[in-house]
């Protein structure tokens, strides 16, 4: 244990730095640049959360083909989406994608037969680089 201006400090082979209480630049005001903010700073990107607009879950949608429509997309994104009936069936589709974030993707195909013809479920993926940015899904959209 050593003594350094009245404190003890017990040592274990590592470098511990003491800075004081008035920051790195020792002096007692802030530095210049932090005092006020900067514009940057001050200005944060609106965060919209991915989701699907429409369908909304428990619809009965007017035709077996239809425009999946959400919002929380951004510029560098793509979204994919997957029809399931009896497994999930990826559409062959593409996404606008507009610059307040909302997107629309079409045609998305509601075809399912029987029990199937009722039970949709549709899935939106975010999807930035090849990686899965956020996931969305809806359930039991059905076509008369």
């Amino acid at each position: 244990m050593k003594s350094l201006n009245g404190f003890n400090i017990l040592v274990f082979g590592i470098t511990i730095g003491i800075l004081s209480g008035t920051g790195c630049n020792q002096k007692s005001k802030p530095h210049p640049e932090s005092e006020k903010p900067s514009q940057q700073q001050i200005q944060q990107p609106v965060s919209t959360t991915f989701a699907i607009t429409y369908p909304t879950s428990n619809t009965v949608v007017d035709r077996d083909i239809i425009t999946v429509r959400g919002t929380g997309a951004q510029p560098n994104t793509t979204v994919e989406i997957d029809v399931f009936t009896d497994q999930w069936y990826a559409q062959n589709g593409a996404a606008e994608i507009s610059s307040d974030g909302s997107w629309a993707y079409s045609p998305c195909y509601l075809k399912g037969q029987g029990s199937y013809k009722l039970h949709h479920n549709i899935r939106a993926r975010l999807m930035q680089n090849g990686q899965q940015m956020a996931v969305m899904t809806v359930y039991d959209i059905a076509v008369p």
